[in-house]
């Protein structure tokens, strides 16, 4: 809680659950107290996500006693955070007789916004007493939303990027951290093939604002070495890959995302290997 001056207009919230999931809701109760003066303007309540994002920022060294043209530039990464309010509610002091007291306001998620997930995406209900030309009142509260297994339904449906040589069989491709996916690789080349090895991986990639990203292997598995695969038949290879505990949720953000895929690969000395992709939904709370 911050006033904006000692014996002025103050605000507490507080959240019944202090979690939820996308699509639902949150209870919240908000207390006014104190003397209103004539520059408050009235209440707003707010929902929103603290959304952790990475950025290029050029920056030009000028060397002394040169010319600009022996100037150099360099690229420089930088972290930023951006809030990003998903729903308000008003109480102007021109409609409503008085904002002071306790009062009760339902929040909801939007069904397509990120989850909370580490320090990339955080949640809070924000209570501003708005001041005109003056130091607002303001306070916070903290709160968790999961995601669900509906969330990803598009993303999880999309059809596997398979080469006609491989064919893949998973479990299910809607995850929590720390659940294992199980299949089937089928290999079936349509000519005799020789593998110097056989592998299933889970990818998990992070994409940021300039083209930034992070591609990174979290599960893999050799399942098999060395093999000779002849022409027209076909061999099946059944693995299990465990999501790693501390796997971030799939989200989209505003200004950043992570997803995940399953993939396969056979590869080939000196020769182009066999490829096959799809798509995985993390899903769940994430603290």
């Amino acid at each position: 809680m911050s006033p904006s001056s000692p014996g002025g207009p103050r605000v507490a919230v507080s959240v019944a659950e202090p979690s939820t999931v996308t699509g639902g809701s949150l209870d919240v109760t908000v207390v006014v107290s104190g003397e209103m003066d004539e520059k408050v303007r009235g209440l707003r309540v707010e929902l929103l996500y603290v959304n952790e994002y990475r950025y290029e920022r050029r920056e030009t060294d000028h060397h002394s006693g040169s010319s600009s043209g022996s100037n150099t530039t360099r690229t420089i990464v930088e972290t930023t955070t951006e809030d990003v309010v998903v729903q308000t509610v008003n109480y102007p002091l021109d409609t409503t007789p008085s904002i002071v007291g306790e009062r009760a306001v339902q929040l909801w998620v939007p069904e397509d916004a990120p989850p909370t997930a580490g320090p990339l995406v955080r949640w809070k209900v924000r209570a501003v007493i708005d001041r005109k030309l003056a130091g607002d009142a303001t306070a916070e509260a903290r709160v968790v939303v999961a995601s669900t297994r509906e969330s990803g339904a598009a993303r999880a449906a999309a059809a596997p990027d398979v080469d006609e040589q491989l064919e893949i069989t998973l479990s299910d491709r809607h995850v929590r951290p720390g659940e294992t996916v199980s299949g089937v690789l089928v290999v079936k080349p349509g000519k005799t093939v020789k593998f110097t090895d056989i592998r299933v991986e889970i990818q998990s990639h992070r994409r940021d604002q300039d083209g930034l990203h992070d591609d990174e292997t979290i599960a893999g598995l050799t399942v098999s070495g060395k093999t000779e695969v002849e022409g027209g038949s076909r061999q099946e290879f059944p693995f299990e890959l465990q999501v790693p505990l501390d796997a971030m949720p799939s989200f989209t953000a505003s200004r950043n995302e992570v997803h995940y895929d399953f993939v396969a690969s056979g590869a080939r000395r000196l020769r182009t290997d066999y490829n096959a992709t799809a798509p995985l939904h993390v899903y769940g709370g994430d603290a």
